[in-house]
């Protein structure tokens, strides 16, 4: 068994940007709460918060692997030994909207929140007993030299390289409230790095430069041909007809572009998501139960990546 101290704290604040009217329940509604279909009233905010938190862990004897007869393991190192001292942190950045008061028996909630989730350590600092074998070791000329987040490159800079950031997390969510007090939810779970792909790629698909590679690729083709031949028409456009040349190509330049436009914004659609399906989606329902509308829900989601679904019931969540 560990035996060690853990100490931790955190910081969180929370402001209302806007904050708009409830409307009442219609005359004759069935919801005689004040609440409507939740337990507390809900009214249109624009709310914005943030939590900074860290958290140190002292070990007081040497924490380390032990195989079944109780001997340490050799192959595998100890997490701490005894004095050491592990630091973390945590950062996390929220922002929520809503429409509606969830009083009406249809569409009278929508919800869309943004949460942004950061994970920092320190390393381990040595308490003078333990070797600098124990240290976090340095990472790799790969990850070194990989693209960083801007948050990534804040965290070593401000700290001088002391902290490296462990995990980063965007979840963005939408509530949508369908028939009486059943709301449907969907969230997209994704690391910042992630999307930073994704956009980077889905760009350069949608701003390249269309006649430069159908130039390259004629080039190419005319190298291999028997340069005796005419030169085909490009692919795509038809030979122009006799009598009316103008027509004729203006009509195939047309059609040309309409098709390049057509697959450049397909190509980026592809690229992007390509990048992006290691985001996890998850589905979601949730409806209050009665008599207790509103402190009693319950709640289930689908995780489609994962492919786990889970159902609960939560009591005085509100």
């Amino acid at each position: 068994p560990r035996r060690e101290a853990t100490a931790g704290c955190s910081v969180e604040h929370q402001a209302t940007l806007w904050r708009g009217k409830r409307r009442a329940a219609p005359k004759g509604s069935k919801t005689k709460r004040p609440g409507g279909y939740a337990a507390l009233p809900q009214t249109p905010c624009v709310v914005v918060g943030g939590l900074l938190g860290a958290t140190a862990r002292l070990a007081l004897a040497d924490n380390s692997v032990s195989e079944n007869d109780g001997a340490p393991s050799t192959s595998v190192p100890p997490s701490l030994r005894s004095g050491d001292v592990d630091y973390r942190h945590c950062l996390s950045l929220t922002a929520h909207a809503s429409v509606g008061s969830f009083a009406r028996p249809l569409l009278d909630y929508t919800a869309v929140d943004l949460r942004y989730d950061l994970g920092s350590t320190s390393g381990v600092s040595s308490g003078g007993t333990s070797s600098g074998t124990n240290q976090n070791p340095a990472p790799v000329p790969d990850a070194r030299d990989a693209p960083k987040t801007m948050m990534e490159r804040m965290v070593r800079a401000g700290f001088d390289g002391l902290a490296r950031v462990e995990n980063e997390t965007v979840t963005a969510g939408v509530t949508q409230q369908i028939l009486g007090p059943v709301r449907l939810r969907a969230e997209l779970r994704f690391s910042p790095g992630t999307a930073g792909r994704a956009y980077r790629k889905g760009w350069q698909a949608l701003t390249r430069d269309d006649k430069a590679q159908e130039k390259e690729k004629e080039k190419k083709k005319r190298e291999k041909e028997d340069p005796s031949l005419p030169p085909r028409a490009p692919r795509g456009k038809p030979p122009p007809r006799p009598g009316t040349p103008y027509a004729a190509g203006s009509a195939g330049s047309s059609m040309g572009k309409h098709s390049v436009g057509a697959g450049r914004f397909g190509d980026a659609w592809r690229v992007a998501r390509k990048e992006m399906s290691g985001a996890e989606l998850v589905y979601g329902i949730d409806c209050p139960l009665p008599p207790a509308l509103g402190a009693a829900r319950l709640v289930a989601w689908y995780n489609v990546n994962r492919g786990e679904a889970q159902a609960e019931m939560r009591l005085f969540d509100l």
